[in-house]
């Protein structure tokens, strides 16, 4: 019976255990751990530190993580001189590296806002400590925005690194919600910008993820501020895969891959060909997708003039407002401000130099295009058949005038038709 009774004890610790609960001893605390001490002090200088940093807590921490999988991934230390080792206390957390610290650099430790406590209160902010083993502390920073090049939004988690040309040494950061990065004292010198999705979290660059690169110079004092938008790489021309007609002057041209929005006629040739016997009908102009509603607007303002021309009614002086010169002037807005430029598209638009009749099969070929990663050679063949011509509406016959109806006000009463004998009607002097 004794046996029995331990048994069932044994069992309800452990389901007791199993069970997520609220710790004892007071309110529940509804504020994420508090800092109150860390070692060595913020921007001291350490010559020979063989001890592991260490960051104090007012409060117990949690084992569980918000958003990593392990200690390692909860701290970043810049530059990277070896692996990251985190070591979890009751209220404090330890950091070394694989080797130790190295002399004569300026470290940055920085605890990523995935710590809990205990009533699972998650930091809302990292915490960042500069110390140095040698030099002197630079007030330097690189910082900036990377966004995805394809949507234009804010890539959260990127992986930020700045390498060091002459001593090949990496400084690392990650984006915030607002895509948000800073890299602050480190040292002068010329660098290559890296940021990438580390999508695996090997924190090594992979083909397949998002990426951006540049290059800059950092002198000392000085603050550098750089965009980075991210897209996948490839190595593959754009290929086309549709022609849909947009009217009997344009067609939209839908490639299997990006291409940068620009200003003007993009790179490539186009021709169109009957479909029955390959007879060569016209060829046409490339622009980008985002640009068809310009194009229509230089459609609508070349038949506004010719109505105008037609009744006679165009002013003498052109009309030069703002909103005349947004129509004219893409990329311009009616108050005059140059708008962003417009994002990637998958689609071309192709001007044609000459109409192409209703009801009639056609094949289109597009050769040399360049895709949003500056390769070229792209392009296809895409069949089409333009629309049925559409039926005018009949005119309805004017009615024949109202011999009896009285003319309009302001018009002059018509006089009587003579006499047939040609003699003048007598007239009636006035009193």
């Amino acid at each position: 019976m004794k046996a029995v009774l331990l048994l069932v004890a044994a069992v309800a610790v452990l389901v007791g255990c199993a069970q997520p609960r609220q710790p004892t001893g007071g309110p529940p605390i509804e504020r994420p751990p508090q800092v109150v001490a860390v070692r060595p002090a913020p921007h001291s200088v350490v010559t020979e530190l063989d001890r592991p940093v260490v960051i104090s807590f007012d409060e117990r921490l949690s084992e569980r993580l918000e958003g990593v999988r392990e200690w390692d991934e909860a701290v970043i230390v810049s530059p990277e001189t070896g692996q990251v080792r985190v070591r979890r206390g009751r209220r404090e957390v330890q950091v070394s590296v694989a080797g130790g610290w190295q002399p004569g650099l300026v470290y940055r430790v920085e605890v990523l806002p995935v710590l809990r406590d205990l009533f699972n209160n998650v930091l809302d902010e990292p915490i960042e400590l500069v110390f140095s083993t040698g030099p002197a502390i630079p007030e330097t920073a690189v910082a900036g925005f990377v966004e995805d090049r394809l949507t234009r939004r804010p890539v959260e988690g990127a992986r930020v690194e700045a390498l060091h040309q002459d001593s090949r040494h990496a400084y690392v950061a990650l984006t915030d919600s607002a895509g948000f990065f800073a890299l602050r004292h480190i040292p002068a010198g010329s660098y290559e910008l890296r940021a990438w999705l580390d999508e695996d979290r090997d924190r090594q660059v992979d083909f397949t993820e998002p990426q951006d690169s540049t290059r800059f110079a950092l002198v000392a004092e000085d603050t550098v501020v750089v965009e980075m938008q991210l897209l996948p790489r490839d190595t593959t021309p754009a290929r086309l895969v549709r022609a849909a007609v947009i009217d009997s002057t344009k067609l939209e041209l839908g490639f299997d891959d990006y291409f940068a929005a620009t200003g003007g006629p993009l790179p490539g040739t186009a021709r169109i060909y009957l479909l029955d016997d390959s007879t060569f009908v016209t060829g046409g102009t490339l622009f980008h997708g985002t640009r068809l509603d310009s194009l229509r607007a230089v459609d609508a303002a070349a038949a506004e003039e010719a109505a105008r021309a037609a009744a006679d009614t165009l002013d003498a002086e052109p009309d030069e407002s703002l909103d005349a010169l947004a129509r004219r002037q893409p990329g311009v807005g009616a108050r005059g401000r140059e708008t962003r430029t417009p994002l990637p598209a998958r689609e071309l638009v192709l001007l044609l130099d000459s109409v192409l009749d209703y009801e009639t099969g056609y094949f289109v070929v597009v050769e040399d295009v360049v895709n949003i990663h500056g390769l070229a050679g792209g392009g296809g063949t895409a069949d089409f058949r333009t629309p049925v011509e559409p039926e005018q509406p009949e005119q309805p016959d004017p009615d024949p005038p109202d011999p009896d109806a009285a003319p309009p006000a302001g018009q002059p009463q018509p006089t009587s038709a003579p006499p047939p004998d040609g003699l003048s009607r007598p007239t009636r002097s006035p009193p």
